[in-house]
């Protein structure tokens, strides 16, 4: 693993500790760079694990729903709005 950051190997784990999200059982670690000092959280679960849980929740998503262009539509008009409201 390698900081987002600043891309270097040199990470130590500063926590971890296990836990539950959704029913599934992780670990959460939260991982911190030498160099460049951040700090990020990262949850890990297993491949049966999720490979369960993707069978019995199907994820969002606007598209599928048919909701994307309506979204898309109010962004747009909340756009002009907002250059109407600046007049």
């Amino acid at each position: 693993m390698k900081c987002s950051q600043c891309h270097s190997a040199k990470i130590k784990t500063k926590e971890s500790r296990k836990t539950e999200i959704a029913d599934l059982h992780t670990v959460h670690r939260v991982r911190h760079c030498i160099d460049c000092k951040h700090v990020w959280h990262t949850y890990e679960i297993t491949e049966e694990l999720m490979s369960r849980y993707e069978r019995n929740h199907e994820i969002f998503s606007a598209e599928k729903s048919g909701e994307y262009e309506r979204l898309m539509e109010m962004r747009k008009l909340a756009g002009e709005l907002k250059q109407l409201l600046k007049q």
